[in-house]
C-alpha cells in the first residue's frame, strides 16, 4: 500500500486504452552502469508515449522511528525547486507545456518517480526528473510549508475510511515495527522534519545501486540509455543499507477497531501473506482471483449479488521482501457487518478445506491474465513492473512468462496456499465505523478453523 504526491496540476486522470498491447515480442532491454544504475527499455513502437521512471529501493520500512515519514516527505520535496528551476511553478509549467502526465509514489519498500509524454518529449522528460532527483535544493522555507501539506494529506486519508482502512488493517497485522507503521509518518516526525534531515537520508539512499531507471514506450534504446549516462552516469556508488525486518508476534486474533459515526462501516480481514519471492506467491494471487476479484468470483456473487449485504466486497494481496499480506474488504450497513463478516470468514475455512472447482480456476485465470494484459498497455504501468522486477524477483518475466505461471497453477496449489496463509493465530481484522467494542468481533475471530 503506497502514498502519492499529487497536485492539481500533476494530478493522473483516466485515459483511453491505447490499442497497442506489450506482448512477449517487447524485447526488453537491460544495461547497468559502472556505478550500479540498472537500466531497462521496452521499446514498443507502436504507441505513440513513452515514460520515464526512476525507482529506487526504498520506503518507509528503512525509516527509524525518529524520521518516520521521510521517504514520502522527501517525495513531495523534490517537487518543490532546483538551482535550475527554483520553485514548483516552474517545475510544473513546463512539464504542463508538454502535456505530460507525471508523479510520484512512495511504499513501504520502494519510491518511484514518472514523467510520461509524447516520444519526442523524452529528452526533456529526462533534463527535469534529473534535475529534479539530483539538484533539488530542499530549502527551509519550503520544508517549513510542506509541513503542513503533509499533515493536511494525513488528514484527507484518516477521514476517509476507504483510504484509510488498509492502513488500519496492516497497523494491526504487522504490529509495532517500521512494516506495520504508516508510510505518511508520524504528527510529531513530520513537524520536526528538517532540511538537514531531508539531506541526510537523501545521501544514505539515493544512490546509484538503489536505483532503476526504466523507460518504457516508443523508445529508442540506445539513445535512452545514452541520457541515462549523462545524467546519472557520474553519480558515486556506495554502499546499499538493509531495510528493518519484522516478524508477526501475535498469536491469537487481533482486532483494531476505530470507532467514527459513519453510515456505512469498512472492515478488512485477512492473515500475514507471501513475500514477492515466495514460491507459492502466484497460487495466493490465483486464489484472489477465486475469491475476491472482480464481478463473479465467491465473495462478490454470496456477499453482493445473494445476500445483498455490501455494495463492494473484494480480496486483495500485499507483497513486501519479507512478509505480505492476503485480505477481504468490504462496505457494510453497520447491522449487517457482523453477517457480512461471518460469511466472509466461511469462505475462508472453505477454500481451506474444499478444492475449488474447476471453473472457478479457470475462471480466474482468464480474468486476471485479461486484467494484466490490459493493465501493461500503458508504458507507465510497464516501466513500474520492469523496475519492481529489477528490484524484487531473481529474473526478469515478460507479460507471457507471468501470464503462463498463472495458468499453471493447480487447485491442490490453491488449498495448500490457503491452509499455510489463513492461520487461525494469524487472523487480523479493522473496523471503521459507528462501534465501541470490539469484543463481539474478537468472538467470532475466535470461532474460525
Amino acid at each position: 500500500m503506497r502514498t502519492c504526491y499529487n497536485q492539481s496540476m500533476s494530478k493522473r486522470t483516466p485515459a483511453k486504452r491505447a490499442t497497442h498491447k506489450h506482448s512477449s515480442e517487447s524485447k526488453l532491454i537491460q544495461h547497468t552502469l559502472p556505478n550500479g544504475l540498472r537500466f531497462y527499455a521496452v521499446p514498443e513502437p507502436s504507441t505513440s508515449a513513452v515514460t520515464l521512471l526512476v525507482m529506487y529501493q526504498v520506503g518507509s520500512r528503512y525509516e527509524t522511528d525518529k524520521v518516520a515519514g521521510i521517504s514520502h516527505f522527501l517525495e513531495h520535496m523534490f517537487f518543490k525547486g532546483t538551482k535550475r528551476r527554483p520553485d514548483a511553478r516552474t517545475i510544473t509549467r513546463e512539464l504542463d507545456s508538454l502535456g505530460a502526465e507525471y508523479n510520484a509514489f512512495t511504499s513501504k519498500d520502494y519510491t518511484g518517480y514518472y514523467i510520461k509524454t509524447a516520444a519526442e518529449h523524452l529528452t526533456k522528460s529526462y533534463d527535469v526528473l534529473a534535475d529534479m532527483l539530483l539538484h533539488s535544493t530542499f530549502i527551509p522555507r519550503d520544508v517549513k510549508r510542506e509541513r503542513t501539506v503533509i499533515l493536511e494529506e494525513m488528514r484527507m486519508y484518516r477521514d476517509n475510511p476507504l483510504m484509510y482502512m488498509g492502513d488500519l488493517f496492516e497497523s494491526a497485522l504487522f504490529g509495532k515495527n517500521a512494516l506495520g507503521r504508516e508510510i505518511i509518518g508520524f504528527k510529531d516526525t513530520i513537524l520536526g522534519m528538517t532540511s538537514a534531515d531531508l539531506k541526510r537520508y537523501y545521501e544514505m539512499f539515493y544512490q546509484p545501486k538503489n536505483m532503476v531507471v526504466a523507460v518504457a514506450g516508443n523508445v529508442k534504446p540506445n539513445t535512452a540509455l545514452a541520457m541515462t549516462k549523462k545524467y546519472f552516469a557520474s553519480l558515486k556508488p556506495a554502499r546499499r543499507l538493509p531495510f528493518f525486518s519484522c516478524s508477526i508476534m501475535h498469536k491469537e486474533p487481533q482486532v483494531a477497531l476505530m470507532p467514527k459515526p459513519t453510515e456505512q462501516v469498512q472492515l478488512c480481514v485477512g492473515f500475514p501473506g507471501y513475500s514477492y519471492t515466495h514460491p507459492r506467491l502466484t497460487a495466493l494471487e490465483v486464489l484472489h482471483g477465486v475469491l475476491g476479484s472482480g464481478m463473479s468470483s465467491r465473495l462478490f456473487e454470496i456477499i453482493r449479488e445473494q445476500m445483498g449485504l455490501a455494495y463492494n466486497v473484494k480480496t486483495g494481496l500485499e507483497s513486501y521482501e519479507d512478509f505480505g499480506a492476503f485480505y477481504a474488504r468490504a462496505g457494510t450497513d453497520p447491522k449487517k457487518t457482523m453477517q457480512a463478516l461471518k460469511h466472509i470468514l466461511k469462505e475462508f475455512s472453505r477454500v481451506k478445506r474444499e478444492l475449488v472447482s474447476v471453473e472457478e480456476l479457470k475462471r480466474a485465470k482468464s480474468f486476471l491474465t485479461g486484467q494484466l494484459a490490459l493493465q501493461l498497455e500503458q508504458s507507465d504501468d510497464y516501466a513500474q513492473l520492469v523496475a519492481h522486477q529489477a528490484f524484487f524477483k531473481d529474473k526478469m518475466e515478460t507479460l507471457k512468462g507471468i501470464q503462463d505461471r498463472i495458468n499453471k497453477v493447480t487447485r491442490a496449489e490453491l488449498r495448500e496456499a490457503a491452509r499455510e496463509v489463513m492461520d487461525p493465530a494469524k487472523l487480523t481484522l479493522a473496523l471503521i465505523g459507528p462501534f465501541k467494542d470490539k469484543r463481539p468481533f474478537a468472538r467470532v475471530l475466535r470461532t474460525f478453523k
